[in-house]
């Protein structure tokens, strides 16, 4: 069974780039460009994974993940923030707020199939054609 992945991720590019990562690994993807469309849509439906732009719009990052971990479908949901930089203050920021684990822009494929295995334990060792099927 395909793992249903939620993506918060407002940036048109990335959004479309992190999707086909994802679509290719053999997830289906759920997308939505702001917080507030990302807990109603947990409020909705059951995912085994959120990813979560820490820059969205009308309610950020840290909001959105702190809304979703009051949902009890919420409280054990991995939640992987988008950083542009990895500055140790926003890793502190958003681990504190409930942020299971984060990733820094550009994102490269064998750090996404790692994080990817870390929390839902499917994909396996990365093998270079999968790194070059999730970065290209």
């Amino acid at each position: 069974m395909k793992p249903r992945i939620l993506l918060a991720e407002n940036n048109t590019i990335d959004h479309f780039i992190i999707c086909k990562m994802l679509k290719q690994l053999g997830c289906h993807v759920d997308r939505v460009e702001n917080g507030f469309l990302a807990v109603d849509a947990i409020r909705q439906t059951t995912y085994d994974m959120v990813f979560v732009s820490r820059d969205l719009p009308l309610l950020d990052g840290l909001e959105t993940i702190t809304l979703i971990r009051e949902l009890p479908q919420g409280q054990d949901l991995p939640i992987v923030v988008f950083l542009e930089e990895n500055h140790v203050e926003d890793i502190f920021a958003c681990l504190n707020v409930g942020a299971s684990d984060f990733i820094t822009r550009p994102i490269a494929g064998v750090k996404f199939i790692a994080i990817l295995n870390n929390w839902l334990g499917r994909f396996g060792p990365v093998t270079p054609a999968q790194n070059l099927a999730a970065t290209g």
